[in-house]
Protein backbone atom coordinates (compact mmCIF):
# COMPACT_ATOMS: atom_id res chain seq x y z
CA UNK A 1 0.00 0.00 0.00
CA UNK A 2 1.57 3.18 -0.87
CA UNK A 3 1.64 6.52 0.60
CA UNK A 4 -0.61 9.58 -0.74
CA UNK A 5 1.18 12.26 -1.81
CA UNK A 6 0.47 15.43 0.36
CA UNK A 7 3.88 17.19 -1.24
CA UNK A 8 2.26 17.01 -4.56
CA UNK A 9 -1.12 18.75 -2.95
CA UNK A 10 0.49 21.10 -1.02
CA UNK A 11 2.57 22.39 -4.31
CA UNK A 12 -0.88 22.48 -6.35
CA UNK A 13 -2.70 24.21 -3.24
CA UNK A 14 0.08 26.99 -3.30
CA UNK A 15 0.33 27.11 -7.00
CA UNK A 16 -3.60 28.01 -6.56
CA UNK A 17 -3.22 30.53 -3.92
CA UNK A 18 -0.27 32.27 -6.14
CA UNK A 19 -2.29 32.62 -9.05
CA UNK A 20 -4.87 34.21 -6.14
CA UNK A 21 -2.34 36.80 -5.04
CA UNK A 22 -1.31 37.73 -8.98
CA UNK A 23 -4.79 38.42 -9.67
CA UNK A 24 -5.61 40.12 -6.73
CA UNK A 25 -2.18 42.09 -7.46
CA UNK A 26 -3.12 43.05 -11.22
CA UNK A 27 -6.75 43.94 -9.74
CA UNK A 28 -5.82 46.33 -7.45
CA UNK A 29 -3.19 47.97 -10.15
CA UNK A 30 -6.15 47.87 -12.49
CA UNK A 31 -7.84 49.97 -9.59
CA UNK A 32 -5.00 52.50 -8.66
CA UNK A 33 -4.81 53.19 -12.78
CA UNK A 34 -8.45 53.44 -12.78
CA UNK A 35 -8.58 55.96 -10.20
CA UNK A 36 -5.38 57.91 -11.91
CA UNK A 37 -7.77 58.49 -14.85
CA UNK A 38 -10.52 59.33 -12.83
CA UNK A 39 -9.05 62.06 -11.18
CA UNK A 40 -6.84 63.62 -14.62
CA UNK A 41 -7.27 66.99 -15.22
CA UNK A 42 -10.14 68.06 -17.74
CA UNK A 43 -8.73 68.69 -21.17
CA UNK A 44 -9.72 72.75 -22.26
CA UNK A 45 -11.95 72.08 -24.85
CA UNK A 46 -14.61 69.59 -21.94
CA UNK A 47 -14.15 73.15 -19.61
CA UNK A 48 -15.32 75.60 -22.61
CA UNK A 49 -17.92 73.40 -23.94
CA UNK A 50 -19.16 73.55 -20.16
CA UNK A 51 -18.56 76.86 -19.52
CA UNK A 52 -20.53 77.52 -22.95
CA UNK A 53 -23.63 75.67 -22.53
CA UNK A 54 -23.70 77.32 -18.86
CA UNK A 55 -24.01 80.77 -20.54
CA UNK A 56 -26.40 78.91 -23.31
CA UNK A 57 -28.48 77.72 -20.53
CA UNK A 58 -28.73 80.36 -18.42
CA UNK A 59 -29.42 82.82 -21.09
CA UNK A 60 -32.41 80.35 -22.30
CA UNK A 61 -34.28 80.45 -18.77
CA UNK A 62 -34.15 83.81 -18.12
CA UNK A 63 -35.71 84.70 -22.08
CA UNK A 64 -38.49 81.62 -20.63
CA UNK A 65 -38.88 83.47 -17.99
CA UNK A 66 -38.75 87.04 -19.74
CA UNK A 67 -41.59 85.14 -21.92
CA UNK A 68 -43.66 84.34 -18.69
CA UNK A 69 -42.91 87.68 -17.35
CA UNK A 70 -44.65 89.33 -20.59
CA UNK A 71 -47.54 87.42 -20.30
CA UNK A 72 -48.29 88.53 -17.61
CA UNK A 73 -48.71 91.58 -18.66
CA UNK A 74 -50.60 91.09 -21.71
CA UNK A 75 -52.93 88.62 -19.34
CA UNK A 76 -53.53 91.60 -16.48
CA UNK A 77 -54.47 94.97 -16.27
CA UNK A 78 -53.01 95.94 -12.96
CA UNK A 79 -49.57 95.93 -14.52
CA UNK A 80 -50.45 99.18 -15.99
CA UNK A 81 -52.04 100.43 -13.13
CA UNK A 82 -49.14 99.72 -10.49
CA UNK A 83 -45.75 100.61 -12.18
CA UNK A 84 -43.82 98.92 -9.98
CA UNK A 85 -45.43 95.62 -10.80
CA UNK A 86 -45.07 96.67 -14.76
CA UNK A 87 -41.16 97.14 -13.87
CA UNK A 88 -40.78 94.23 -11.72
CA UNK A 89 -42.32 92.24 -14.64
CA UNK A 90 -40.62 93.72 -17.49
CA UNK A 91 -37.12 93.05 -16.21
CA UNK A 92 -37.79 89.77 -14.06
CA UNK A 93 -36.51 91.36 -11.27
CA UNK A 94 -32.96 91.69 -13.02
CA UNK A 95 -32.54 95.49 -11.73
CA UNK A 96 -34.73 95.85 -8.96
CA UNK A 97 -36.02 99.20 -7.96
CA UNK A 98 -36.19 101.81 -5.05
CA UNK A 99 -39.53 101.26 -4.27
CA UNK A 100 -39.46 98.10 -2.33
CA UNK A 101 -38.55 95.15 -5.15
CA UNK A 102 -34.77 94.01 -4.70
CA UNK A 103 -32.80 93.26 -7.46
CA UNK A 104 -32.41 89.45 -8.02
CA UNK A 105 -28.74 88.88 -8.59
CA UNK A 106 -29.76 85.43 -10.79
CA UNK A 107 -31.75 86.96 -12.85
CA UNK A 108 -29.31 89.77 -13.63
CA UNK A 109 -26.59 87.12 -14.36
CA UNK A 110 -29.11 85.31 -16.57
CA UNK A 111 -30.30 88.52 -18.53
CA UNK A 112 -26.72 89.33 -19.25
CA UNK A 113 -26.39 85.63 -20.67
CA UNK A 114 -29.56 86.28 -22.84
CA UNK A 115 -28.13 89.36 -24.17
CA UNK A 116 -24.05 88.88 -24.37
CA UNK A 117 -23.96 85.64 -24.13
CA UNK A 118 -21.65 85.05 -27.40
CA UNK A 119 -19.24 87.83 -25.81
CA UNK A 120 -19.17 86.07 -22.78
CA UNK A 121 -18.61 82.81 -24.28
CA UNK A 122 -15.88 84.31 -26.26
CA UNK A 123 -14.30 86.15 -23.47
CA UNK A 124 -14.70 83.02 -21.31
CA UNK A 125 -13.01 80.79 -24.09
CA UNK A 126 -9.91 83.41 -24.40
CA UNK A 127 -9.01 82.91 -20.71
CA UNK A 128 -9.03 79.26 -20.75
CA UNK A 129 -6.67 78.85 -23.47
CA UNK A 130 -4.71 81.60 -22.05
CA UNK A 131 -4.58 79.21 -18.50
CA UNK A 132 -1.33 77.26 -18.53
CA UNK A 133 -3.10 73.84 -18.55
CA UNK A 134 -1.70 70.96 -16.31
CA UNK A 135 -0.57 67.83 -18.46
CA UNK A 136 -2.31 64.54 -18.92
CA UNK A 137 -5.94 66.12 -19.32
CA UNK A 138 -8.54 63.95 -20.63
CA UNK A 139 -11.26 64.32 -22.61
CA UNK A 140 -14.68 63.26 -20.96
CA UNK A 141 -14.83 60.59 -24.11
CA UNK A 142 -10.98 59.79 -23.31
CA UNK A 143 -11.81 59.48 -19.60
CA UNK A 144 -15.01 57.07 -20.29
CA UNK A 145 -13.67 54.94 -22.46
CA UNK A 146 -10.32 54.53 -20.62
CA UNK A 147 -12.37 53.53 -17.57
CA UNK A 148 -14.28 51.51 -19.18
CA UNK A 149 -11.59 49.28 -20.52
CA UNK A 150 -10.41 49.02 -16.91
CA UNK A 151 -13.28 48.04 -15.31
CA UNK A 152 -13.38 45.18 -18.19
CA UNK A 153 -10.08 44.25 -16.96
CA UNK A 154 -11.21 44.16 -13.47
CA UNK A 155 -14.40 42.20 -13.56
CA UNK A 156 -12.49 39.68 -15.59
CA UNK A 157 -9.85 38.91 -13.29
CA UNK A 158 -12.37 39.62 -10.05
CA UNK A 159 -14.50 36.23 -12.23
CA UNK A 160 -11.22 34.29 -12.20
CA UNK A 161 -10.31 35.04 -9.03
CA UNK A 162 -13.98 33.96 -7.58
CA UNK A 163 -13.99 31.32 -10.04
CA UNK A 164 -10.51 29.53 -8.10
CA UNK A 165 -12.04 30.16 -4.63
CA UNK A 166 -15.63 28.42 -5.92
CA UNK A 167 -13.78 25.42 -7.21
CA UNK A 168 -11.63 24.96 -4.08
CA UNK A 169 -14.02 25.57 -2.01
CA UNK A 170 -15.87 22.59 -3.59
CA UNK A 171 -12.94 20.39 -3.19
CA UNK A 172 -12.97 21.63 0.22
CA UNK A 173 -9.58 23.72 0.07
CA UNK A 174 -10.00 27.17 1.96
CA UNK A 175 -7.86 29.69 -0.28
CA UNK A 176 -7.88 33.50 0.93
Amino acid sequence: MGFFDFASVKRSVQSLEERLGALKKDINELKRKRTLVEAAPVAKEDVKALLSKWVNESGDAYVGALATSVADIARTTSAFTNQSRLKQLASFGALGYSDGIKPDHQALGQSLCAVFGGVISETLNKVVDAMEWPEGALTARQRNEAVEGFNDQIFKLETEAQDIINKASELGIHLG
